[in-house]
């Protein structure tokens, strides 16, 4: 059976790397220019979460020599090479317009400049794909610069501002962060009270001791978490 997949982020590559590894055939259609055009253009600080033994694409670890928590351009180092591993030759500049089911229960789907059909189309185009951009009373009448997290490449721009985050998830915080490393002073609104724990302890990552917990009663894992 074929497959179509959209997109060649990371989760379009691990679906193709996945067939490829079990000799499926597939086609990937790209929007762009690039494999993770995403990840080209986040903010220059970025970096993975969690650590690379649990964060790389399925049969093929990262590199010894990254770093634990891995960069953006490291990251989009590793796609490539995934890429290249697998041999997955996505065709670039398909924006997809149109998917539909045709007769005898194959889909077709249709881009701007041609048509393919297959028996299974995945779309992998990314959760945050089209930024959110809530609009806040009074946000008119503000005077300042707004920006969107995915506008934002460094804090160059607000040395010596102040600067308001909304949210603290993992890119509000980091940002927040980097601002203050450009000579901002930067202030993080959230909408409820939330748990903050320390990424590594002792220079061991946080992530792997959750795991090593995971196996112990839950009265064991608060006792040593508190």
């Amino acid at each position: 059976m074929s497959t179509i997949i959209i997109g060649a982020g990371p989760a379009g590559l691990a679906i193709a790397g996945q067939l490829a590894f079990h000799n499926i055939p597939f086609t990937v259609l790209e929007a762009s220019d690039y494999i993770g055009f995403s990840w080209r253009n986040h903010y220059d600080r970025l970096h993975l979460h969690t650590v690379k033994e649990y964060s790389a694409l399925p049969h093929f670890p990262y590199p010894a020599n990254f770093s634990t928590y891995i960069s953006r351009l490291q990251f989009v180092d590793y796609l490539e090479r995934y890429a290249e591993r697998f041999s997955i030759k996505p065709l670039f500049n398909q924006s997809v317009t149109k998917i539909h089911k045709a007769s005898g229960g194959t889909w077709t789907v249709n881009t701007q400049t041609d048509t393919f059909s297959a028996d299974r189309v995945i779309i992998a185009t990314g959760y945050n794909r089209v930024p959110f951009r809530p609009e806040l009373p009074g946000q008119r009448n503000f005077r300042g610069i707004i920006w969107h997290s995915h506008e934002y490449r460094n804090g160059a721009p607000f040395r010596d501002e102040n600067v308001l985050v909304v949210g603290m998830g993992n890119t509000g915080a980091e940002l927040a962060l980097d601002l203050l490393d450009y000579g901002a002073k930067s202030f993080i609104s959230i909408r409820r009270s939330i748990n903050i724990i320390r990424r590594d302890t002792f220079g061991r990552p946080a992530q792997r001791t959750a795991i090593l917990l995971s196996k112990f009663p839950a009265w064991f894992c608060d006792l040593v978490s508190g």
